[in-house]
């Protein structure tokens, strides 16, 4: 948890673990990389949430993944502040694991703005995704870029934005 400005040259915040990871901002977060890398490597959840500003220049503003085999906690992205990434992604949340079950859920409600995909939600197993109550999301205008992108390979998908999407 971080109440004060983040401002770092690779990635502003980077976390990683076999078991429950939980990453909240509540401050600015600006990295020259991605800005919150967050990953769980085993049987865990991964959230990454708070009120702060997100953004990553060259790769992307938030990424966060569960790269577990089996089936493991969900990975979520919530909370308030804006998302970005001049260059990259937004926001990318991805369950690796043919076999993992683990549902994906993005529910952040500020702007999204990327210089390719504002959103990617990826699940290669069973899981299901939920994009909701986000804000305005706007993906790069090259071809091969979305607004939103979700792909759930055995599970249902949801999307049900709030704001604009381009």
């Amino acid at each position: 948890t971080t109440g004060g400005a983040i401002n770092a040259g690779n990635y502003g915040i980077a976390a990683s673990s076999a078991d429950n990871l939980s990453v909240t901002a509540n401050a600015d977060v600006v990295a020259g990389d991605t800005g919150i890398g967050a990953t769980s490597d085993g049987i865990g959840s991964v959230t990454v949430g708070g009120t702060g500003n997100v953004a990553g220049t060259n790769s992307g503003g938030i990424a966060a993944r569960s790269t577990g085999l089996a089936t493991s906690g969900d990975v979520r992205v919530t909370g308030t502040g804006a998302t970005s990434s001049a260059k990259g992604f937004g926001i990318v949340a991805f369950v690796q694991g043919v076999g993992n079950n683990a549902n994906i859920l993005i529910d952040r409600s500020g702007a999204i703005t990327a210089g390719t995909t504002g959103i990617s939600a990826i699940t290669n197993g069973g899981g299901n995704i939920a994009i909701t109550g986000v804000g305005n999301v706007t993906g790069g205008n090259a071809a091969g870029n979305f607004g939103i992108e979700a792909n759930a390979q055995g599970g249902n998908v949801v999307v049900s934005a709030s704001g604009a999407v381009s």
